[in-house]
């Protein structure tokens, strides 16, 4: 395998139609972490972030959570860790149509 990805739920409220990711502690630093290893080696390295809600146009990262991760994310983007964000929305029928947004830094 070539590549490794991670995919991170977000479940925080949206705000002015961003989803913001709350990191989850020391273990979202480790996530990352292991991607810049990946990376370092050569791979792909793939952070993918799962909106499970429509109505957002984009995904920001929740600085005032968590300084250790916000020094982790700048990390892993500097070292080539991509990371995606995908929308869908949940119904009591299921899921919709995985949609691409931006990731805003």
């Amino acid at each position: 395998m070539n590549h490794s990805a991670i995919i991170k739920g977000i479940p925080h409220p949206f705000f002015a139609a961003l989803g913001l990711f709350g990191p989850e502690g020391p273990r979202s630093v480790e996530h990352l972490n292991a991607l810049i290893k990946v990376v370092k080696t050569g791979r792909r390295a793939v952070l993918v972030f799962l909106i499970q809600r429509g109505d957002v146009e984009g995904l920001k990262i929740n600085t005032a959570c968590d300084p250790a991760f916000n020094r982790a994310f700048a990390r892993a983007r500097k070292a080539g860790v991509e990371f995606q964000a995908l929308k869908h929305t949940v119904t009591a029928k299921g899921f919709g149509q995985p949609v691409p947004v931006p990731v805003l830094s």
